[in-house]
């Protein structure tokens, strides 16, 4: 059963369509995961409207906060949701397939020395170049949804000096962040709850 056939203002994809989305965004998406996070949200959200854009903020959670890609975990958590363990597998290889073939094709061509590195490393900068605009455009859509009070704004500061200037690793910054927000929901809870009895 399609589990997002809940959502009655949603389209519910066929295992077909799962497929072939994630075959494309596999063979289109370059880049790191800020920009990663851009195809995927145009795609599902907005382009085919399979997803609500908090049920995609959700799945990303669950895909930064599990080991591996964004890309491959969110292809994974999508169609174990709508397909079950098959749509699982297949979103994970319709994914992987294209990236695959370029780069057995790629390693191929440098190991015959075909190719000029000059040229190479020149075609690299110039797409880099280009994605740090996607990656910033992502960054800005992902900071507009999730920074939304003060301690959102305060988890999002201190990751980032934490990441950037004393450079801890992620799995510390994801474990700040379910701590703090454990204790400040405790202490919201408590604070509302005190107010009602005084009420």
């Amino acid at each position: 059963m399609n589990k997002l056939s809940e959502n009655t203002n949603m389209h519910n994809p066929s295992l077909k369509e799962v497929c072939f989305v994630f075959f494309y965004l596999g063979l289109t998406t370059f880049g790191g995961a800020s920009s990663m996070l851009l195809f995927l949200s145009r795609e599902l959200v907005e382009k085919r409207r399979w997803l609500t854009e908090d049920e995609f903020y959700k799945q990303i959670s669950v895909s930064q906060c599990s080991p591996g890609i964004i890309m491959v975990n969110t292809a994974t958590i999508f169609g174990m949701q709508t397909h079950g363990v098959i749509g699982a597998i297949l979103a994970t290889l319709s994914l992987l397939i294209a990236p695959f073939i370029f780069i057995a094709i790629l390693t191929t061509i440098i190991n015959k020395a075909v190719i000029d590195f000059a040229l190479l490393n020149s075609i690299y900068r110039a797409i880099r170049a280009g994605l740090c605009a996607i990656s910033l455009k992502a960054v800005y859509n992902l900071a507009k949804k999730n920074i939304v009070d003060i301690p959102t704004l305060i988890v999002s500061l201190v990751a980032f000096i934490a990441l950037i200037y004393f450079k801890l690793p992620a799995v510390l910054i994801i474990i700040f962040g379910i701590v703090f927000s454990l204790i400040f929901g405790s202490f919201k809870e408590k604070h509302k709850n005190q107010g009602q009895n005084n009420a």
